[in-house]
């Protein structure tokens, strides 16, 4: 299966801003994909800007795995550029010469290039984020596919090897 690449408007904040508006990217990207399993909707009011409402997945699972990610990211954070990702992948058991083990076919990376700024204009932060969810929510090629899971990375967490350079090359 091939990876369907996704790159998201630059994302200009300041630091304190950061996990608010990653955090309404992630879950309006999980929630429009993740539509094929049973989901209930939540909609959520951001803290930090009045304008900024989005729907996520009504689950404390997804919501916690999120919350943690993005805490330790924005934690260890040590450059003012910072590149996130979001993969979105199905796992398929399969059998080998040692058994049974489970391979991720990663189906959907979306990537979300943050730059960290001094000060920030929050009308400015507003179109910002209002074109950022328009995108999340403008790929309607989604596959309904049951039990999807998802990582979210970032830049320095993720190292390209040799073998890397052939998962894009298609299977025939």
């Amino acid at each position: 299966m091939n990876t369907t690449k996704h790159t998201l408007t630059d994302i200009i904040v300041t630091s304190n801003q950061v996990y608010y508006v990653v955090k309404a990217c992630i879950h309006t990207i999980l929630f429009n994909r993740l539509l094929g399993n049973s989901v209930r909707a939540k909609d959520v009011s951001c803290p930090l800007f009045d304008s900024l409402n989005y729907t996520m997945i009504d689950s404390e699972e997804i919501e916690r795995k999120v919350h943690t990610i993005l805490m330790s990211i924005c934690n260890k954070r040590d450059k003012d550029t910072l590149t996130i990702y979001l993969l979105l992948y199905i796992e398929i058991s399969k059998y080998g010469f040692l058994g049974e083990y489970k391979e991720k076919i990663e189906w959907e990376r979306w990537c979300m290039k943050v730059t960290i700024s001094n000060r920030c204009d929050e009308e400015k932060i507003n179109q910002m984020i209002d074109t950022i969810l328009d995108q999340c929510m403008s790929h309607h090629t989604v596959p309904l596919i049951k039990n999807v899971s998802f990582d979210i990375t970032t830049s320095t967490e993720k190292e390209t090897s040799f073998f890397d350079l052939f998962r894009s090359v298609p299977r025939i």
